[in-house]
């Protein structure tokens, strides 16, 4: 609880020093609604995947490399596409997709069961 009053206390020295509303700077946690910030991100991901290909093909220049890091990438998107959508719609409609970590942990407490 102290350190909860602590960061309350910080917070509010940060909003009134700088004239800066609460309303003006998403909170952590919160989910992007945003249909601009939502693109913008997509935009990111996709610049530092590319980015980092570019990285690792510049690094150790083949087709091979560049067959297996495709392959790579496909594999991952289609693991993360089972757990956010195939999941959701085919296995389980009752369950609601948070994140990889809340997707563990539906994992493990469904095995328990």
């Amino acid at each position: 609880r102290r350190a909860l009053r602590t960061i309350d206390i910080a917070r509010q020295h940060f909003y009134r020093h700088r004239n800066i509303s609460r309303q003006t700077i998403m909170k952590l946690g919160r989910d992007l609604t945003s249909p601009w910030w939502i693109y913008a991100k997509a935009v990111g991901f996709v610049l530092i995947g590319l980015a980092a290909s570019a990285l690792i093909l510049l690094q150790m220049p083949g087709w091979d490399v560049a067959i297996y890091l495709s392959i790579s990438i496909w594999a991952f998107a289609r693991a993360y596409y089972f757990a956010f959508y195939v999941v959701e719609h085919y296995i389980d409609p009752n369950y609601r997709y948070a994140g990889l970590i809340s997707f563990l942990k539906h994992i493990r407490k469904t095995r328990q069961k």
